[in-house]
């Protein structure tokens, strides 16, 4: 087997990420032509086309599509391995940017305590948040954002994700007569006691407003006339 030329994954990279002969030349700082070799050279090594002509634009084959998020993740792993030996970091005199993607809930609850704790700690550093309408990994693959918070999907081998918290959903109703909650939840009073059989917990569904779930929560069975009967439907 041939030595593979490991130059090329840089190129290989930036041009599945482009899907432009000429952007990934200015990015790699190559003429044209030289790109337009390199590629040559991949699509040989490869046994693929990996970029091909659609109308006016340049289309990623499918195998070109499964080799992008691999790519990325190697040239990124390969940048680690390469880089000086880690070393403790002053935060006292760095001076960047963090760009955060989360939702207001989170910035209300604890935005305030992380601005704080930034300004004491890296007074040069800014902090800077925006919402997030979705949850693509683009942003933080595309160096568009350096930290996403909330629940995520699939983001790729390329983005670590670590778990912060928990959150669950609590209920709390006033005892007494049934109530209407929001129109939607009917809230039913739950005598003292209980009875031998009946299930521990109950999910409550509720409809959708607006195309999202209005809320759901886990509930114990009421009693009434020895029959499971349940505190909210």
């Amino acid at each position: 087997m041939s030595e593979i030329d490991l130059n090329l994954l840089s190129a290989l990279d930036t041009l599945l990420a482009e899907r432009s002969v000429t952007r990934a030349a200015k990015i790699l700082g190559l003429s044209a032509s030289a790109m337009s070799r390199t590629l040559t050279r991949l699509r040989s090594t490869t046994a693929d086309p990996l970029l091909v002509r659609a109308g006016r634009d340049m289309v990623l084959t499918p195998h070109g599509e499964a080799l992008r998020m691999r790519t990325r993740a190697a040239v990124l792993e390969a940048q680690a391995l390469l880089s000086p030996a880690p070393h403790s970091v002053d935060l006292a005199v760095v001076q960047r940017t963090f760009r955060i993607r989360a939702n207001e809930a989170f910035v209300e609850v604890f935005g305030g305590a992380l601005i704080a704790a930034v300004g004491a700690h890296a007074p040069f550093m800014r902090l800077h948040f925006s919402g997030k309408p979705d949850r693509k990994s683009a942003y933080l693959r595309d160096g568009d954002a350096d930290l996403e918070i909330g629940v995520v999907g699939e983001m790729g081998p390329e983005v670590r994700v670590r778990a912060l918290f928990r959150d669950r959903y609590v209920g709390v109703v006033r005892t007494g007569p049934g109530r209407t909650v929001a129109g939607l939840l009917h809230v039913g009073a739950r005598p003292a006691g209980g009875s031998a059989g009946c299930g521990d917990r109950l999910r409550v569904r509720a409809p959708r407003t607006g195309g999202r779930l209005f809320d759901f929560i886990d509930v114990a069975p009421a009693v009434r006339g020895g029959s499971c009967a349940p505190l909210a439907t």
